[in-house]
């Protein structure tokens, strides 16, 4: 599944449900790699339940990318390339301020609260953006269950 996750393009909306320790984050780090690197300017946002999980998301990006002279680690939250794109960890709170989203990669997506969840979705639906939620199987509610 994560070689057709990278070789298909990605629906407005993609949902990918997989059993613990399949590769969910390792797919999700290859995609944002991807994309950063195939759509110049683009900005790729990383949302999961705790700022530490997506930092490490984050983190097993910046290792799959280590060898790439045209990559910045800005800070703790933020990569740029020498292309204009950026991969980006999110506070939910502050995305207010966020004009437009590129790719909104959600892991862990079950256990994303609702309110941060459609928090971060305005920013990717103002400018017609894509999104990816990954995760394992949660309880029956939340909008990774209803979606």
């Amino acid at each position: 599944w994560q070689r057709s996750l990278l070789a298909n393009p990605i629906s407005e909306n993609t949902l990918v449900l997989a059993p613990r320790q399949a590769g969910k984050s390792t797919a999700a780090a290859a995609l944002a790699m991807k994309t950063s690197c195939e759509q110049p300017g683009a900005l790729i946002v990383l949302l999961s339940p705790s700022l530490r999980t997506s930092c490490c998301l984050l983190h097993k990006i910046l290792e799959q990318m280590a060898d790439r002279a045209d990559l910045t680690l800005v800070s703790r939250m933020r990569l740029a390339l020498t292309n204009g794109s950026e991969i980006a960890v999110l506070n939910p709170l502050h995305a207010a301020h966020v004009l437009a989203i590129d790719l909104l990669i959600v892991d862990d997506a079950a256990d994303v609260a609702d309110e941060e969840y459609h928090r971060v979705l305005r920013p990717v639906q103002r400018s017609n953006g894509l999104q990816i939620a990954l995760s394992s199987a949660g309880g029956k509610s939340g909008w990774f269950y209803k979606e």
